[in-house]
C-alpha cells in the first residue's frame, strides 16, 4: 500500500511518466511476485528510492514566476502553492531591467537553486529556465551588475561593458 501511494505521489507531482517510475520500483516488483518479502524486500525499496531521489527531486524544484518585483527580485509560487521571495544571486539589478526579466521568465516555470537567504528574508537563488542561468544572462546583456567574485559573472560583465550593451550604451553611468 505504501509503495502504490508512494508511487502516486510521484505521477502526480513530478514529470516521470509510467516507465520511469515502474523502472524506479522494478526490483521490489520482482521480489514481491517472487514471493521474497520482508526485510530484504523494504531494503531495496528503500535504496531505490535513495538512489533515484534526486532525478526525482529535480521535478519538485520548478516554481512559476508570479511577478517580477524590479531587475534583480522575482516572487514564485511552488508547487504546493507557496509563494516564495526570491532575489536573483551574485547579481545587481536596476528598476530598467524589471520588463526584461519579466519578458525572460515572467509566467514561466524555473528552476532555482536556492544558496541561501538575504537580510530581508528573501531567498537568494540562482534561477535556471530552459537550461539557462537567467543571472549570468542579466549581466552578460548589460541589465545587470556583477555582485560577486565569480570569474564567469565578472567576465560576462567586462564583456557587455566592452560591447555597450543594457545601460552600458552611455559611458556616464557608474557602477553600482
Amino acid at each position: 500500500m505504501i509503495v502504490t501511494l508512494l508511487k502516486n505521489y510521484i505521477i502526480r507531482y513530478t514529470k516521470f511518466d509510467d516507465k520511469a517510475i515502474n523502472f524506479l520500483f522494478l526490483e521490489r516488483e520482482n521480489m514481491a511476485s517472487q514471493k521474497k518479502t520482508g526485510f530484504f524486500s523494504s531494503i531495496v525499496t528503500a535504496l531505490s528510492i535513495w538512489v533515484f531521489f534526486p532525478m526525482i527531486g529535480k521535478y519538485f524544484d520548478t516554481y512559476e514566476v508570479f511577478d517580477v518585483d524590479n531587475g534583480d527580485t522575482i516572487r514564485v509560487i511552488n508547487q504546493f502553492n507557496k509563494l516564495i521571495k526570491v532575489k536573483l544571486f551574485k547579481i545587481k539589478g536596476h528598476k530598467s531591467a524589471q520588463d526584461n526579466l519579466a519578458k525572460k521568465i515572467l509566467g514561466k516555470n524555473v528552476s532555482l537553486n536556492i544558496i541561501g537567504k538575504d537580510s530581508n528574508g528573501y531567498s537568494l537563488a540562482i534561477i535556471t529556465y530552459d537550461k539557462r542561468n537567467i543571472n549570468l544572462e542579466m549581466v552578460s546583456e548589460g541589465l545587470a551588475y556583477n555582485d560577486s567574485k565569480d570569474q564567469e559573472f565578472i567576465n560576462a560583465e567586462k564583456e557587455a561593458q566592452r560591447k555597450r550593451l543594457g545601460f552600458w550604451k552611455t559611458s556616464q553611468i557608474a557602477k553600482k
